[in-house]
Order: C-alpha cells, then sequence, then structure tokens
C-alpha cells in the first residue's frame, strides 16, 4: 500500500459533526500530509522536475497553533502543486489553516492525490510510447 492510498479526501460534515477520525484534523493527518508530500516530490524529482520542499513530518498537537508552521506547510503543498498542469478540477490550496473546515482538508489532500496520478499515467504512457508497444522492430 502506498502513502498515497492513507489520504483522506471524503470527509463529510456528517463526519466533523460526529467528531470521528475523518472529521478532525489533528497532527497525525499533518504527519501522513508530510510523509506524502515527501513521497510526491521524490516521485517528481525523479521524473525531472525540481521541487523544493521540507514538509515537517514530526507534528504534535502544540504544533498546530504555529502560524509559521501552518504556513511552510501550506507553501510546501502549493510548490508541489505547481510543478506541472494538473486536472482542472484539482482544488487550490487552502490560504490558511486557521479555519480548516472538511472541505479544504480534503482539498489538500486531493492535490496530492492528483499529482501521484498523473505521475503515474506520465510513466505509463512513456513506458506505452516505446518501441514494444508501438510496433516498430
Amino acid at each position: 500500500m502506498s502513502i498515497i492510498d492513507t489520504l483522506v479526501t471524503d470527509r463529510t460534515q456528517a463526519d466533523v459533526d460526529a467528531g470521528n477520525a475523518k472529521g478532525t484534523y489533528n497532527a497525525s493527518d499533518l504527519n501522513r500530509v508530510g510523509a506524502a508530500m515527501n513521497y510526491v516530490a521524490d516521485r517528481l524529482k525523479a521524473a525531472g522536475y525540481d521541487p523544493h520542499i521540507s514538509p515537517k513530518t514530526d507534528w504534535k498537537d502544540d504544533d498546530w497553533v504555529d502560524p509559521a508552521a501552518q504556513a511552510v506547510y501550506l507553501v510546501d503543498l502549493a510548490e508541489l502543486r505547481k510543478q506541472f498542469t494538473l486536472y482542472e478540477t484539482t482544488p487550490e490550496v487552502p490560504s490558511d489553516l486557521e479555519k480548516l473546515n472538511y472541505i479544504e482538508a480534503n482539498s489538500i489532500e486531493q492535490i496530492l492525490v492528483d499529482i501521484d496520478t498523473l505521475l503515474t499515467n506520465i510513466a505509463a504512457g512513456w513506458l506505452y510510447s516505446g518501441e514494444i508497444y508501438s510496433g516498430e522492430v
């Protein structure tokens, strides 16, 4: 299972109202997303892109209130998002984490899912355009 498979993009207002694991956004979510950012950045670098990020992956519950740490988190996400053209439906990076709602939380993780999907598609397209698959001998 890939780190991308752990991302959550289907939170609902019902999750928030219930206060369940999907309905809250906390240090463990930030750490999971930070790890996914590193994974996506490594894939981008392997494909020839040059993202410059340094996501925090050791968030503690008290770190959440640090505006500087929140800003770096969002800047890193924006850096990954700008590497190449994404789907029209790929969400924008939220402007802040101060009043993060479930839609924005989904958006943060959907951006990473979309980048990973496109990188996978690029790799598959390159593979299938080779000599073996294009019919050349």
